[in-house]
Formats: C-alpha cells, structure tokens, sequence
C-alpha cells in the first residue's frame, strides 16, 4: 500500500483511478495494460486512442497521461513501457519505428 497525507491507499484503488484516468481521455484500453505495484505504476502494451490522433498529438497526450497518473493518490512513480512510443533523454515521448528496440536510441 502506498501512503500520501498519512491514509493508505492501495493498488486496487490506485488502478481503478488510472483507469478513469486512461479512459477519461479516451485511451483504447483493448491492447493497454496497467497495474500498481506500491503505488508504482507501470503501463504497458499499445497506446491506441479512440480517435484518430496526429503524431504530435500523441507526444502531447502521453505527457499528459504522465502527469496525471502521477496526480493519482498514492502514485509514486509512474513507467510507460510502450511497444511503440518511448520516452528520450530529453524527456519527449517519440515513435518507435516498427521492429525498432527499445534501446536503439543509445545504439
């Protein structure tokens, strides 16, 4: 459980915000999956919106979805294990190119 402003949250609560969070902006839940470990939050699979969204829109969107998980109560941390975006040392999210790994940036 994590704790923020001495109550004990957990991680069952915790998914359940990111879940509204997620769906609050319209993320396609289908092929995305999310759990709460300790009130770290990991989210992994295909981000797929249920609108059609340009590139740069989906940059902007991710940095959202950071932020306001990170708003959850009880959220510590916050990881975007994508399969097809990833986040750069310059902390913008960029599309990972089909068959690209994810470490290919430092290659």
């Amino acid at each position: 459980m994590a704790m923020r402003g001495g109550k004990k949250i957990s991680d069952y609560q915790i998914n359940g915000n990111v879940r509204r969070v997620l769906a609050g902006r319209n993320v396609d839940l289908k092929d995305l999956h999310y759990r709460s470990t300790n009130g770290a939050v990991d989210i992994t699979g295909r981000l797929r919106f249920r609108e059609v969204k340009s590139i740069p829109e989906v940059m902007k969107e991710l940095l959202i979805l950071e932020e306001l998980i990170s708003d959850v109560k009880g959220v510590r941390r916050v990881n975007f294990n994508l399969e097809d975006w990833e986040k750069a040392n310059s902390g913008q999210y960029v599309r990972r190119l089909e068959g690209e790994s994810p470490q290919s940036e430092d290659s």
